[in-house]
């Protein structure tokens, strides 16, 4: 538990920019999206086994990676 939330701290805090394509970084293979800014319908995803989906209305990428991994990245990337 202390680990997903902790997550779920973090996780609002990252997103990263590849190009014009959204980057989140996700420890649940089951994911919605509704825009960044809550400008398209809700839609549900599925990570299937390439580790990522993108949405079909913002293009955002959504990259699955294991909770400890995330939490890894997550605290790795908000110290530099």
């Amino acid at each position: 538990m202390h680990i997903e939330n902790e997550l779920k701290n973090l996780r609002k805090k990252i997103r990263l920019s590849t190009s014009n394509m959204q980057e989140v970084i996700v420890d649940k293979k089951e994911i919605t999206c509704s825009g960044e800014l809550g400008d398209h319908p809700l839609v549900y995803y599925k990570i299937g086994k390439e580790g990522f989906v993108v949405c079909g209305y913002c293009s955002m990428k959504f990259v699955y990676k294991e909770a400890k991994e995330v939490l890894k990245w997550l605290k790795k990337f908000l110290k530099t």
